[in-house]
């Protein structure tokens, strides 16, 4: 046999090499592939948990956000139905009366708008309205009747503006004697022509003004004759006004549950007296039913 060459030997072990070495190369790359495959799975499935957790944590919020703002609803709604249900509202007609330009409706104006108003053409105020919360469950509306003028013009107003009138402010100028003289035939005037339980109030008015011809005493002492409560205002600065309304209003409501109780006790008693009444017709008829089933038998001797 001839020998092999040298340099053939040598290139077929290159050749060899380098044939091993690729084929290592390319098992390499292919375990590359799939831990890089199996790295990029891993990260996904990790990424795709997180996002399902934060949708799940979203849609918690969101659930949790919904409810509470339905809670919130319904309690709102539950409160509105309460309110509906208790606030009570009742109406009073109240009059003021007193001589021309003693300030009966800058009283009003004040009362109402919080305003003074020095007010030339009267009839402007002649009826205005307030509501004023009495308790929790109840709430007044006053319905306010200034005379207009009226009384300069005509000696008496008429009947219609006494007519239903749950209370009346007599108002009266502490500058102005002939105003006070004139107190008395105002009292007659609600006496003969306002319903008899009528509560009246005597106003000294202007005490922002220090000229005063009427003493307070003077004025006290005529209300206590009448057994009328006497107060002193000021509609320019609004001392003591809303004070008066407050006052009136409160003693209409006592002298209205005075009637109230006074009306269910004489109902009470018409009522026992009725079944009285009854108890006795339904004894005499007993006895009446009696004598005819069971008639005395007339002696024929």
């Amino acid at each position: 046999m001839n020998p092999i060459p040298e340099e053939d030997e040598t290139s077929i072990i290159t050749e060899e090499s380098i044939r091993i070495e690729k084929k290592q190369s390319k098992n390499n790359i292919e375990d590359n592939k799939d831990s890089y495959a199996n790295n990029n799975n891993e990260n996904s499935l990790i990424q795709s948990e997180n996002n399902i957790n934060k949708s799940n944590i979203t849609e918690e919020i969101n659930n949790n956000i919904n409810i509470n703002i339905n809670q919130k609803k319904n309690h709102l709604n539950n409160n509105k139905k309460n309110i509906k249900k208790v606030i009570k509202k009742v109406e009073y007609k109240i009059i003021l009366l007193g001589e021309f330009n003693v300030g009966k409706s800058s009283i009003i104006a004040q009362f109402v708008d919080n305003n003074y108003q020095k007010i030339e053409k009267q009839k402007n105020c002649k009826n205005k309205c307030k509501s004023i919360a009495v308790d929790s469950e109840t709430v007044a509306k006053l319905e306010l009747y200034d005379s207009s003028g009226e009384e300069k013009f005509n000696k008496t107003l008429p009947n219609q503006f006494y007519k239903d009138a749950y209370g009346a402010i007599i108002v009266y100028d502490i500058t102005n004697k002939e105003s006070f003289n004139k107190i008395k035939f105002w009292i007659n005037e609600i006496i003969s022509k306002c319903p008899s339980d009528t509560i009246i109030l005597i106003i000294g008015n202007k005490t922002d003004i220090k000229e005063r011809v009427v003493s307070y005493d003077e004025g006290n002492l005529l209300a206590q004759k009448y057994q009328i409560e006497y107060f002193e205002t000021s509609a320019k600065t609004g001392n003591n006004i809303t004070l008066i309304f407050e006052k009136l209003l409160f003693e209409i409501i006592k002298k209205q549950n005075q009637n109230e109780t006074k009306s269910f006790i004489n109902e009470r008693s018409s009522q026992r007296k009725s079944v009285k009444l009854t108890e006795k017709k339904n004894n005499l008829n007993r006895e009446n039913n009696n004598e005819n089933n069971n008639p005395k038998s007339k002696c024929k001797c």
